[in-house]
């Protein structure tokens, strides 16, 4: 990584994101029915949005839309994004994710993502340069 790319908050991800795309919760994932290993998403990146409102949140980024996390897997993302083994899983397009739902301590109803291993992406023989 160069010194301007670690200091100008620097992308360890090569999935480049559309700069309108949605922001969706876990819940709104849940709904729209992204709620099993069989439907899951392609995760293209991750990041941390820093010093919101709430404190520090992460966020995945998926094809054409980017899902807040639960505030909970903080700690789980930075340590994801510190890992160059799940960065070049990320990047090979080996990481998806599902959202679930479940019972807070409250006695309500919560959401978190689930990670799953999703195949590589194939690569077509029209995409390869030669």
């Amino acid at each position: 990584m160069t010194f301007a790319n670690r200091h100008n908050h620097g992308n360890k991800f090569t999935f480049r994101q559309e700069k309108d795309a949605p922001y969706f919760k876990a819940a709104e994932l849940f709904k729209k029915g992204v709620n099993s290993e069989q439907t899951a998403v392609r995760v293209r990146g991750l990041y941390i949005n820093r010093g919101g409102r709430f404190g520090d949140s992460p966020a995945m980024i998926c094809d054409g839309f980017n899902v807040n996390l639960p505030s909970h897997m903080l700690r789980e993302v930075e340590d994801m994004i510190a890992s160059d083994e799940d960065v070049a899983d990320i990047n090979a397009g080996k990481a998806g994710a599902f959202a679930y739902e479940y019972e807070n301590r409250n006695g309500g109803t919560s959401y978190g993502i689930a990670w799953v291993d999703m195949p590589a992406l194939d690569i077509a023989s029209d995409d390869l340069p030669y």
